[in-house]
């Protein structure tokens, strides 16, 4: 249901509010200084917990198509959300009214409403950009490298499009028990789609690149050899053949990003699955789910990494979490909820898309860890089979393993040797059948980037893995 949280003309109420006489932050927020319990929250006190998500983000978005760059795009949003945790049930609700009043208001309407989950009113504002320490110029040289390297690879592509999207966020977190976290984040993100179309086939090609720092530093990075990669991908394209289909040994590349580990494993080891019992994972705390050479790790310690913070959005310091110890599942993933629930610590994945959101159970940089192999002698030792150098998006089952993830770039593997381009791949299979088979692990590690969906929700999440060669994996067309 909506909720409105419009002002009362009673003046003197707004006087009298214990609230009433605070100066706005310079970016909308309360100045954490200014921050009491007892101010906040004069009407909690038969409220088991309670917390509340101060927020303010501004995005920009630049777009080149074509070769014309087209006029920026501005955003800003500011906010709060409040979480109310009642003898029986759990509310939540948000407003971007971030007066005294505003605030007290949505606090008095939660403790009114029996509902789990309340939305009220929000506003999205333009604005002129204020993301400090950004350059028009400097963003239009990485967006003409891009495509400077595409072309260089690709001389006619028939449409290409490069977005850069810088997104700062800025957060304040505060609960009943005083527990108080800050945190300021920067979002890089450049993603690049190319199309070549003649009157026999259409040819796409995609990438993108992401990481959490200042646009200053990643403005530095070599956009001109992003650029040519998609365009080699492009030319491979053209005299690809169909994939072999059937059960065979694939090789997945460090290249391919951690699709398997973030779908087939991770998504299986997020608590609230747990405790719904919809996961394959379940009831095996501590027992053998892998061979001896898998061990998977959740780190939102990451320098820089696409999925890293300092605080999760429940307040609690970012960590590494071993999920997973040389086969044996060791820990799940946990916001302040489900650890509550399960009697154990939480891991600092409470996260949200923004204050508008409930906290809920998300990854942050999830991967597998390297093992002792070269991967060069792992593609030797292939007397056929495919090797996997990109994955796509893919579904998973958690409640039985089973998957199916598509394949933008792979390649035919004939006597230990990388042989022609293929297209139109899947692959299927069943998680645990897969950890359990003779594995061989690389001693690499390769991240890839994406924008994970849950519960109507994305946040931004990196993972990874080293190259792995699974001896029997069914290739299947799309």
């Amino acid at each position: 249901m909506g909720l409105s949280h419009s002002r009362t003309p009673n003046r003197k109420r707004i006087i009298s509010h214990p609230m009433a006489n605070f100066k706005p932050h310079p970016f909308g927020l309360i100045p954490i200084e200014q921050i009491r319990t007892t101010d906040l929250f004069p009407t909690l006190k038969s409220h088991r917990y309670g917390d509340l998500f101060f927020e303010e983000s501004e995005d920009a978005s630049f777009l080149l198509r074509n070769g014309h760059l087209a006029p920026p795009v501005y955003g800003r949003r500011s906010g709060v959300g409040i979480l109310l945790e009642k003898k029986s049930h759990v509310v939540f609700g948000h407003t971007n009214d971030l007066t005294p009043l505003g605030i007290q208001q949505l606090i008095n309407n939660l403790n009114n409403q029996p509902e789990s989950h309340l939305k009220s009113k929000s506003q999205i504002f333009s604005f002129t950009s204020k993301n400090a320490n950004v350059s028009i110029r400097a963003v239009n040289q990485v967006l003409r490298q891009t495509e400077a390297g595409i072309h260089d690879q690709c001389k006619t592509p028939t449409q290409r499009e490069i977005r850069l999207k810088i997104k700062t966020r800025k957060s304040f977190f505060i609960n009943l028990l005083g527990e108080k976290s800050y945190s300021e984040t920067t979002l890089c993100t450049l993603s690049a789609s190319v199309l070549l179309a003649s009157a026999e086939k259409r040819i796409t090609a995609y990438d993108v690149w992401g990481a959490t720092e200042s646009f200053k530093i990643f403005s530095q990075r070599n956009f001109f050899a992003f650029g040519q990669a998609l365009g080699r991908d492009l030319q491979e394209q053209k005299f690809a053949s169909p994939a072999p289909l059937g059960p065979m040994p694939v090789l997945l590349s460090s290249k391919a990003g951690g699709t398997f580990v973030h779908e087939a494993i991770g998504h299986g080891l997020e608590a609230d699955l747990i405790l719904k019992d919809v996961s394959v994972f379940s009831n095996r705390l501590g027992k053998k789910i892998a061979r001896d050479c898998i061990s998977v790790f959740d780190d939102s310690t990451l320098p820089n990494s696409f999925g890293s913070y300092e605080f999760d959005d429940e307040g609690h310091a970012a960590s590494k979490t071993v999920l997973i110890e040389n086969g044996r599942l060791k820990n799940y993933l946990h916001s302040r909820q489900t650890a509550k629930k399960m009697v154990c610590k939480q891991t600092g994945n409470g996260r949200r898309e923004s204050y508008r959101h409930p906290p809920i159970v998300r990854m942050s940089n999830t991967f597998i860890a390297p093992g002792p192999h070269d991967p060069e002698n792992l593609l030797s030792a292939m007397k056929t089979g495919i090797l996997v150098e990109q994955m796509g998006g893919g579904e998973v089952d958690t409640l039985t393993g089973q998957f199916v993830f598509e394949v933008n770039k792979a390649y035919r593997v004939h006597q230990g040797e990388k042989q022609e381009r293929i297209h139109a791949a899947t692959l299927a299979g069943n998680c645990l059948e897969v950890l359990n088979q003779d594995l061989q692990v690389g001693r690499d590690l390769g991240f890839g980037i994406g924008t994970c969906g849950k519960d109507g929700q994305n946040v931004p999440v990196s993972d990874g893995q080293p190259t792995i060669l699974v001896p029997r994996l069914k290739v299947c067309g799309q």
